[in-house]
Order: structure tokens, then sequence, then C-alpha cells
């Protein structure tokens, strides 16, 4: 087994024990691979069981753009347990929904150490219903919605704390 090969495995085995990502910051790059990991990891962990934001109801509530008419949320336990700061490791989903309640795109937010401390460490991820990460087209083609996604962090730095979230507002 080569090195990259047992990092990665070492990386997966480790993010199964631990019940959450650790290795965003390994990425770094608009577009990279790892949210090909992170939507696998999303499906193999069942996030739709996961809670929703603290004083939700795990019904539709109503949103704003870019999230669409309505919006189902998820958090995972790292998040739930610390709402008011959400540690390394907290996973956010928000589900976007149209008007007629149609799954549009989720969205996904992890925290990992590292990865971009300028932005609250979080990674962005904008994934279409059948798991395919949604792109732009660029000056230079096609841009991912994953990794240190520019329109996500604008608009996430005006969370009231500075810890780029809006649900403990």
């Amino acid at each position: 087994m080569t090195d990259g090969k047992l990092r990665c495995t070492v990386t997966l085995v480790a993010i199964a024990a631990a019940g959450f990502l650790v290795c965003a910051r390994a990425s770094g790059e608009e577009g990279s691979p790892y949210h090909q990991q992170l939507w696998q990891w999303l499906q193999h962990n069942s996030y739709k069981h996961w809670s929703d934001v603290p004083a939700g109801d795990g019904n539709f509530r109503p949103a704003d753009s870019p999230h669409g008419k309505f919006v189902k949320t998820y958090v995972n336990r790292t998040a739930a347990s610390q709402p008011e700061e959400p540690a390394d490791g907290s996973v956010l989903v928000v589900e976007n929904y149209s008007q007629d309640h149609r799954l549009i795109s989720i969205n996904v937010m992890q925290r990992a150490a590292g990865f971009d401390p300028r932005h609250g460490d979080w990674y962005y991820a904008t994934f279409l219903p059948d798991g395919r990460v949604a792109k732009a087209l660029g000056k230079t083609g096609e841009i991912a919605f994953a990794g240190k996604v520019t329109s996500c962090i604008d608009c996430h730095r005006n969370a009231w704390d500075d810890d780029f979230v809006f649900f403990n507002d």
C-alpha cells in the first residue's frame, strides 16, 4: 500500500471512529475532490437522522436566497452539543427547497481547525440532490462550490457573534 493510500485509509477509519470529519483542512482548494468524500460521509452517517438546530422543530422553515423558499437543517452531535460556539468537527447541513417543497440543493458547513482561520475554519459545499457538487461558470471554466466559497464566506461573515453561523444568533 502506498503512503498516500495508507493516509487516506487511516483518515477514513478515523472519520468513522470519531463520528465527525477532521480532514477538510487537507484540501484547502476550491473544488477539491474532498467534497466527494464529504458527500459519501454524509450519506453513510444518515445526516437526515441528526438533530435540528436548537429550538428547531424538524419541519420546513421559510428561507431567503440563496437557500430557496424553505429549508430543513440538520446538525451533527458536535454542533448540537456546543451550539453557542460550534467546535471543530461540527457539521451543519441545510437542505434547500422550492415553493412546492421540492429539494433543490444541499448546503454543508464543516468546521476543521486550520482550514481557513480568517473565516472561522469553515469548509463550505453545495450539492445537487443527486450528490454532485454544484458548479458555476467562472472566468477560467467551471468552479465548484466546495472549499473556501467566497459567496458563502461573504454572507456568513455577517453572523452576529463572528462564528459564521446564524442558527445561534
